[in-house]
């Protein structure tokens, strides 16, 4: 059921998803004992409301597809496993973000102009910087052209 706010990218509607992502993030979730909206089912809810809050998140499991939301943070640091990937970082930074401004206007990885409303784990994992300008009317064309990969990858 997590996914669900995260389809409307499927729908050629990604400012939909920004918009629930966000009402979910700060509606359904509070730092208290009763602050999680339900049963965390071994830490699931917990993990939803960290990646919803970085900006993105996998619909599906397994794949390598995630869809971006709207995050809480005008930055936060992923550090990567220097095991695997070799110590690079992921960062994500929002221009603009307030709680009035949920919706996403433009898109940047690595400085590179983005017009779609995913990334994925092989863009995530190479390291860099997701930027994300944020607005508070909905860009309602922005990112809807290019639908995000349906398939699992090979």
């Amino acid at each position: 059921m997590h996914h669900i706010p995260y389809l409307f990218a499927y729908a050629r509607k990604p400012w939909l998803t920004q918009k629930w992502a966000r009402k979910i993030l700060d509606q359904a979730y509070a730092d208290r004992i009763d602050g999680i909206c339900g049963n965390d089912d071994v830490g699931q809810m917990s993990a939803w409301y960290v990646m919803s809050a970085l900006g993105f998140y996998p619909v599906c499991p397994g794949s390598n597809v995630y869809i971006i939301g709207s995050p809480l943070f005008e930055e936060a640091t992923v550090k990567l496993d220097p095991a695997w990937h070799k110590g690079r970082t992921f960062q994500v930074r929002t221009l603009g973000n307030a709680a009035t401004t949920p919706y996403v206007r433009a898109i940047k990885l690595n400085g590179k102009a983005l017009n779609r409303c995913w990334i994925t784990h092989e863009e995530i994992v190479a390291g860099g910087v997701l930027e994300l300008t944020m607005d508070s009317k909905p860009a309602l064309q922005f990112a809807s052209a290019e639908l995000p990969p349906a398939t699992m990858p090979r």
